[in-house]
């Protein structure tokens, strides 16, 4: 019976060390997973209803373009190709005189320089093309809005309503003379372009936007202009894919420790009958 209670003693011993050693190593054995933080690639600006996207890379990708289309009697966009696969209008503005400015987007893209193709009905073209890394593949546009200025100020607000604090905000903006855009709150200037007798500019938030809700991006010129645009929020893919770029990732915190819980609660009901023929008795 002492030996028994000895061994017994020992075995006890041996479980709590080896359960501690578990409990220490499963945080590292176990990886966290994270959201893939979106990033930008690249973009150009265009004068042109025919031209060459930025060089697309990386995984997840989206395309966008906006574009500002009209300086005569017509201002009709009936679609958009980027390398020859059709962009998916995301939304538009028309304003009521001659112009129109819409945004559409393509998600995986062709790597690489394509081309890129406006067709319809209008007179002049000017705009951006860009692509992020990151994006969700099944919804990469969380929401849109459209936005126009025409009181007297040296800016335009957009205003959208977004799902996760980990969106980006891009807004592509047209108006009626060639100020170029000097700043973007909070973002970036990406582009400028600059047609006969109007203007574009696009930019974006150059980061998560950091809340839910509705969120704002605001575009200043150098002097007063009537400005129209297209706000959409990006929404980040799920998986490893923010490539090289700005941004941060985001640990799945909860879900981590759900998965540690489970392989703990998994650990326990394997090593039960063990555990039951170590303290049985010999009779």
């Amino acid at each position: 019976m002492i030996c028994f209670l000895q061994k017994k003693e020992r075995i006890t011993s041996s479980l709590i060390v080896v359960s501690a050693a578990l409990l220490t190593i499963l945080p590292l054995i176990v990886p966290s997973r994270a959201l893939a933080a979106i990033s930008y690639g690249s973009s150009v600006s265009t004068l042109s209803a025919s031209f060459n996207s930025p060089s697309v890379s990386g995984s997840d990708t989206l395309g966008v373009v906006a574009i500002q289309s009209g300086g005569g009697s017509s201002f009709d966009v009936s679609g958009i190709t980027w390398g020859g696969v059709p962009m998916t209008l995301v939304d538009d503005y028309k304003q009521t005189s001659q112009r129109w400015f819409s945004m559409w987007e393509i998600t995986s893209p062709a790597s690489g320089v394509q081309a890129i193709s406006v067709s319809g009905s209008y007179d002049q073209v000017a705009g951006t093309a860009a692509y992020y890394q990151g994006v969700s593949q099944s919804s990469p546009i969380d929401h849109h809005a459209t936005a126009d200025q025409t009181s007297s100020l040296g800016s335009i607000t957009a205003s959208v309503s977004v799902s996760d604090t980990n969106d980006w905000l891009v807004f592509g903006v047209g108006q009626g003379i060639g100020y170029s855009a000097t700043a973007a709150i909070p973002g970036t200037v990406r582009e400028n372009g600059s047609g006969t007798g109007y203007n574009t500019a696009y930019v974006d938030s150059d980061g998560p936007i950091g809340g839910a809700g509705s969120q704002t991006i605001q575009i200043s010129w150098a002097s007063f202009q009537t400005t129209w645009g297209v706000v959409a929020a990006l929404t980040p893919s799920s998986g490893g894919g923010g490539g090289e770029g700005e941004g941060t990732t985001t640990p799945e915190t909860n879900s981590h420790d759900e998965e540690l819980y489970m392989y703990g609660v998994l650990l326990f009901f394997i090593s039960f009958p063990v555990w039951d023929r170590m303290f049985k008795q010999p009779t």
